[in-house]
């Protein structure tokens, strides 16, 4: 979960610093603008470090979005681990078989740790 809010904040710190960097670069660019020479293409790399911009939101997305998906892939996974267990405790002898049903029902308790 940390790593994820530290990232954010990068993310957010790119960010600022980029959009902060410009306009310092555009208020230098206008004190010393020479009026003979010709304009520069500004247009064009405000595109290309929004695109690189976008790329980074992109790829942070993503990596969220893989982590939630493995996440819910090992909830299934326990999830089928904690049934198979219960159905297993059927094999056990009669007389085995309420105590241990009580023993797994308590330690699926909410707040209980393993």
């Amino acid at each position: 979960m940390f790593l994820a809010t530290y990232a954010a904040l990068i993310a957010l710190g790119l960010i600022l610093a980029m959009i902060g960097l410009m306009q310092i670069g555009w208020r230098i660019g206008k004190k010393f603008k020479v009026e003979s020479a010709k304009p520069a293409n500004v247009g064009a790399i405000q595109a290309a470090m929004f695109a690189l911009l976008g790329l980074l939101i992109a790829f942070t997305f993503s990596n969220g979005i893989s982590r939630f998906d493995d996440r819910r892939e090992l909830i299934v996974e326990e999830v089928n681990y904690i049934g198979t267990a219960y159905l297993r405790i059927d094999l056990l002898p009669q007389e085995a078989q309420p105590e241990m049903r009580n023993r797994k029902s308590e330690s699926r308790q909410p707040g209980r740790t393993r």
